[in-house]
């Protein structure tokens, strides 16, 4: 039995919509790995912690041996959790009510199986070490303090074995915390990590709707809110006073996301509005008659290499270069991959950021990509003094007017989305210039570095022409890097006067980017 959010009465615990969703991530991921470990990103009052609190409490009462631990971020929500299952076993068919050999206000065992509960709060950055754990459920992640204790401690107390789970559930708060580390790393499908996401959108419940008055219209963002997201105008009208309540957009949207990105959202907007991201995600226009351009991100130490590529109103991929062993991208590995994709995709230009791509662009330089090849100083002069303070500055802006036009398309990533989103909104300098914020300042908020973004801004550093293509001469294309060669080894046999793509595709006519 659980209690009634609407009412406070006692009824039969029936999964509803948001809950069933859950439930089907989390058994698929148990069939797959036999073992589950879920971050939940939700809405407020959707029923996952009741779900968790229901799951867990028939794993313990079903199983020999079965140790659950619940953590929250503060006592009183711990205590509400701890007070489902004390509902569940209150409330269960006495047929099938385990006795309990102690049953107080923070632990349960239960008497023939061996299997325990027990509770704490995050504000201890000791809770739950020394013991072993097989059922782990963290509960408001996001509003966690001494998560380095927490990561180091108690979730460790989780072996990675089969049978074990972890489900750590939140609304969002904001950008950097381990909550939200933990969200990117898991949204990354490179990353290693055994986690994965579960986002739970706001109209998955059926109560968040309002009748419409009389003469109800939508406004224009609300239009395309209600064909994105296939949504009633009660549920529109329920959004609207909701947002009247909280005073505020931002505030309705990290409490109640229509998108994981929604409910990442600050105080302050992003540069990038996320509902025309979202929109570019979902259409499919190509423009195969565009040049194809690259930017390239190069690693910073411990970071992964981005590059994007972009034909016209088209970012076709994203790829990454990971880290080896060491933590270290080696700039021949970059530059055997980028001589690689030049001559194999026909490449008109390649845009890569110096600050960390000296070497790349010298070795590139090197081998006779000159022409299609060019470093691009972030903080250099811009085209337009008048208007922007640097490079960075201009190719932000170009992006985002790019973005804004709605005539565009980009891969539907989850990561890449995200990435657009945390470039805070431009401010002005006293001289009247826009200025974009610092990157080591998003990145100190954000958690990494927005790389993906920097590598599709950089498909716009600079004019490529379009139109006309025509070719002089032959390509003497570089062999792939094979698995048994080393990038190095691959470019040294095409160090030579001369060679490489020098006399290549040349594109020309006027400029249309």
């Amino acid at each position: 039995m659980i209690t009634d959010k609407e009412g406070g009465e006692l009824r039969p615990f029936i999964f509803n919509s948001a809950q069933e969703k859950l439930h089907k991530a989390i058994e698929d991921q148990l069939r797959r790995t036999g073992r589950v470990r879920i971050i939940i990103v939700k809405g407020r009052q959707q029923g996952c912690s009741t779900y968790v609190a229901g799951r867990f409490y028939w794993i313990v009462t079903r199983n020999k041996g079965k140790f659950c631990f619940i953590l929250s971020h503060e006592a009183s929500t711990t205590e509400k959790l701890y007070g489902m299952v004390n509902r569940f076993q209150e409330h269960i068919h006495p047929s099938m009510r385990p006795i309990t050999s102690i049953h107080n206000r923070r632990q349960m065992q239960f008497t023939g199986l061996g299997s325990e509960y027990a509770l704490g709060t995050a504000g201890n950055e000791m809770v739950g070490r020394g013991g072993t754990l097989q059922l782990f459920h963290g509960s408001e992640v996001a509003f966690w303090e001494k998560t380095d204790g927490i990561q180091t401690g108690v979730m460790q107390s989780i072996a990675d074995v089969d049978g074990t789970e972890i489900i750590l559930e939140s609304t969002a708060n904001g950008f950097g915390n381990m909550f939200h580390r933990m969200v990117i790393n898991a949204l990354d499908p490179e990353s290693a990590t055994p986690y994965e996401v579960v986002f739970i959108a706001w109209y998955m419940q059926k109560e968040y709707r309002t009748p419409c008055p009389e003469g109800f219209e939508l406004t224009n963002d609300e239009v395309k809110l209600k064909e994105y997201f296939k949504l009633d105008n009660e549920q529109i009208n329920w959004r609207r006073i909701k947002i009247a309540e909280f005073g505020s957009l931002w505030k309705f949207r990290q409490e109640y996301p229509n998108t994981i990105q929604d409910a990442f959202v600050t105080t302050g907007s992003s540069l990038i509005d996320p509902d025309y991201t979202l929109a570019a995600r979902k259409r499919n226009i190509t423009d195969p008659d565009a040049p194809l351009i690259l930017g390239v991100d190069p690693a910073r130490t411990g970071d992964r290499c981005v590059i994007a590529r972009r034909r016209g109103r088209h970012i076709t991929r994203i790829q990454f270069i990971k880290p080896e062993g060491d933590g270290k991208i080696r700039q021949t590995q970059v530059a055997a991959r980028l001589a690689s994709i030049i001559d194999n995709e026909d490449v008109a230009k390649c845009f890569i950021d110096v600050a960390h791509g000296y070497g790349v662009i010298d070795i590139l330089h090197s081998l006779g990509y000159g022409q299609i090849v060019r470093g691009v100083h972030f903080n250099e002069k811009t085209a337009f003094p008048d208007k922007y303070s640097n490079k960075r500055a201009e190719m932000h802006m170009t992006f985002r007017d790019w973005i804004h036009s709605e005539e565009v398309s980009i891969p539907d990533r989850e990561d890449v989305q995200m990435d657009f989103s945390v470039v805070p909104d431009f401010e002005t300098t006293m001289n009247g210039l826009i200025r974009i914020t610092a990157k080591d300042k998003i990145k100190k908020v954000y958690g990494k570095s927005p790389d993906i973004a920097d590598a599709c801004i950089l498909t716009f550093a600079y004019p490529v022409h379009r139109l006309i293509m025509t070719r002089r001469g032959k390509q003497n294309k570089i062999k792939r890097v094979g698995r048994n060669q080393s990038p190095l080894t691959t470019l040294n046999r095409f160090r030579k006067p001369n060679k490489g793509r020098q006399e290549g595709t040349v594109y020309t006519v006027s400029y249309d980017n």
